[in-house]
């Protein structure tokens, strides 16, 4: 069995094993002998053929390395969680980058943890590529800023041929075109808002705090300005 959440029933390419204790220095060997995978620094780097496919990376951390507490927030009086995302937009979960061939395709949003993982204190990742045939060096890179996870903290990765097949193409409805790309703030989304906002006032106080952003699309006067909103917005993710 490879990493956790791996389909027992489906075939692994690579089953990668670190042997090395939890928080040493990682000692990754592929049991399948497909991939040379080494790890430098805050990176783990898995090289080897592939063929024309879409291809899983499923990674899961040691049991009892991961500190799950971190996962929840104090929201008033109330501890809440365990999350993925905090109520303050910042990430809960780990969100390590993935590069293909020294290129930076997209950060992982790892899983929160289920029940059996959070029992046994780990957390489980994946991320998929669609892969051109020939060599390529598929690297995983934890974030300085988050010392909760890193190589050492890594256990095992499985890789395989995704079996879910590729979504098809979809357009977005015409009515949606050239609009905000906040979906949800549709016309109609926003009438309902409108309606709740008078019948329960103190809820709206709270999830206008929540989602300041809100306002401006209502067209509240004490609306944050939206230019300094998203400058700040995108200055908070290149800091994380």
């Amino acid at each position: 069995m490879g990493a956790a959440g791996w389909r027992a029933d489906w075939p692994i390419i690579g089953d990668i094993r670190n042997t090395a204790p939890p928080n040493e220095p990682p000692r990754f060997a592929d049991r399948n002998g497909k991939f040379v995978v080494t790890a430098a620094g805050r990176e783990i780097a898995v090289e080897g053929q592939f063929e024309a496919k879409i291809y899983r990376f499923d990674f899961a951390t040691f049991n009892d390395s991961f500190d799950v507490d971190t996962l929840y927030m104090k929201y008033g009086e109330h501890l809440t969680g365990p999350w993925d995302v905090f109520l303050t937009g910042q990430f809960a979960v780990p969100t390590p980058e993935v590069l293909l061939d020294g290129r930076l395709v997209y950060r992982c949003w790892m899983d929160v943890p289920g029940i059996e993982d959070f029992a046994a204190k780990r957390i489980t990742g994946s991320f998929g590529l669609k892969l051109a045939a020939g060599v390529h060096k598929v690297v995983l890179r934890f974030l300085e800023a988050d010392k909760r996870i890193g190589p050492g903290t890594i256990g095992s990765i499985a890789v395989g041929e995704d079996e879910r097949n590729a979504a098809p193409h979809i357009s977005l409805k015409k009515e949606l075109i050239g609009k905000h790309p906040r979906l949800q703030y549709t016309p109609e989304f926003l009438d309902m808002v409108r309606k709740r906002r008078e019948k329960f006032p103190q809820l709206w106080e709270r999830a206008s705090q929540a989602d300041p952003i809100l306002k401006f699309f209502l067209g509240d006067p004490d609306a944050p300005d939206m230019a300094a909103k998203l400058a700040q917005d995108h200055r908070t993710r290149l800091q994380r």
